[in-house]
């Protein structure tokens, strides 16, 4: 965005299947973004943004523990340092 101010962001999609005709699959996409703002020549301050959903079809065979879908999303905050390895 500028010296100071630096925004990124992705995409993922993944579509399976476990037999031949197509059917007992599993679907997930995620996502995230993150905004980075340099506070000196090395250290900067970033917030990030992610999202993360999942599901299986009914005939897949899953622990009972383990959800057949899920949404989650998330923040996170935080500081981030860097050093020049060649000058």
């Amino acid at each position: 965005v500028n010296r100071r101010l630096s925004f990124n962001a992705g995409a993922a999609w993944a579509d399976s299947s476990l037999d031949q005709s197509g059917r007992n699959g599993q679907r997930g996409i995620s996502g995230s973004a993150q905004a980075t703002f340099g506070l000196t020549s090395f250290v900067a301050l970033f917030a990030r943004y992610v999202y993360y959903h999942y599901t299986f079809d009914e005939d897949i065979r899953l622990d009972e523990r383990f959800p057949r879908q899920l949404d989650r999303h998330g923040v996170r905050v935080g500081l981030t340092t860097s050093f020049p390895l060649i000058r």
